[in-house]
C-alpha cells in the first residue's frame, strides 16, 4: 500500500478528492495522508509519515504558491512522484512548478478518469524509482504473462483467452475461456498491483470492474441494468466434452457502469 499525501486547503474539495480516490481504487491501494491544509502541517506529515506520492494544490490559503514550496521541501529530503492540482491558468506558476520535477498536473475540475490514470502512472513511477520487482511475475510478452503458482512452478496467463481475474483474501484467480480450473497465484499489491505492473499490456483490453474483478472487455456478453454478463467454463458431467460454457453476472456500481459504457463507446 502506497502512502499518498494530499495537500488541499479547501476542506470540501479535499474531502471530494479523498472520496474519489477511495471509489476509484477499491482494494485500498493508497493510504491517504490528509488532506492537510498548510505548509507547516504538510512538513510535519512528511517527517512523521514519509509518503510515497503527493498531490499538491499549488495555491494554498494565505500561502500563494504554497504547494510549490511543499514540492521543494519534498525534493530536499526525498524523491517521490509529485502531482500538482490547480484551477488557475497561470504560466508563471507552471514554469516554477517545473523546477520541482512533477510527473503530472491536474486541472480543476478534474474528471475521475484523469485522476485514475494520473495516480496509476504516479504509482508506476514510484515502483520503478524503488526498483520494484513483482517477484511472482517472471516473464511477459504482448499475448501472455507468466505467474508463479508454487515453488519452482510457473503458469502462463494467455491474454487472448483470459476472461477475468478475481481476487479473494489470499489469491488472484485467473479464469480462461479454454481452461476449466482457474490459475491461482499471489501478487504484491493484490489485483491492483498486478494491473499496475502490467498496465501497458492490460489497460486497453481489460477493465477494473470493482474491487474483486478485472475483466476482459471482449468477453462481455451483455450489460443488464447494473450487471455484467460473462462466460465461465464449468465441468460437463455428461463427459461428452471436457466442459461446457455457462454464464454468470457481476454486480457493478453506477459509476463503474458509466466508465464501462465510455470504454465500450455506448450511447
Amino acid at each position: 500500500m502506497a502512502k499518498l499525501l494530499i495537500v488541499e486547503d479547501n476542506p470540501r474539495q479535499g474531502a471530494d478528492l479523498v472520496s474519489s480516490i477511495n471509489e476509484l481504487f477499491y482494494n485500498n491501494e493508497f493510504e491517504i495522508l490528509g488532506p492537510v491544509f498548510s505548509f507547516d502541517t504538510a512538513k510535519a506529515t512528511l517527517l512523521k509519515s514519509k509518503p510515497d506520492l503527493a498531490i499538491l494544490d499549488v495555491h494554498l490559503q494565505n500561502e500563494p504558491e504554497g504547494g510549490l514550496k511543499i514540492g521543494k521541501q519534498i525534493n530536499s529530503t526525498t524523491r517521490i512522484p509529485l502531482v500538482y492540482l490547480t484551477g488557475l491558468p497561470d504560466d508563471k506558476w507552471f514554469y516554477k512548478a517545473m523546477t520541482t520535477d512533477p510527473i503530472a498536473f491536474l486541472k480543476k475540475p478534474y474528471d475521475s478518469e484523469a485522476l485514475k490514470r494520473t495516480l496509476l502512472y504516479a504509482n508506476c513511477q514510484r515502483m520503478r524509482n524503488n526498483n520494484f520487482q513483482a517477484p511472482l511475475i517472471r516473464a511477459n510478452c504482448d499475448d501472455f504473462i507468466f505467474v508463479k503458482t508454487g515453488r519452482n512452478q510457473f503458469k502462463k496467463l494467455k491474454l487472448n483467452t483470459l476472461i477475468y481475474l478475481m481476487v479473494d483474501d489470499h489469491y488472484i484467480h485467473a479464469n480462461h475461456l479454454d481452461v476449466e480450473t482457474p490459475i491461482m497465484f499471489s501478487q504484491n499489491g493484490g489485483l491492483e498491483g498486478f494491473f499496475t505492473h502490467y498496465l501497458d499490456l492490460l489497460e486497453n483490453r481489460f477493465f477494473r470492474l470493482n474491487r474483486k474483478y478485472l475483466i476482459n472487455l471482449k468477453f462481455i456478453e451483455s450489460i443488464i441494468n447494473n450487471h455484467v454478463v460473462l462466460p465461465r467454463p464449468v465441468p460437463d458431467w455428461t463427459k461428452s466434452k471436457e466442459f461446457e460454457m455457462k454464464y454468470f453476472t457481476i454486480s457493478i456500481s453506477d459509476n463503474s457502469k458509466v466508465e464501462l459504457e465510455k470504454r465500450l463507446r455506448l450511447s
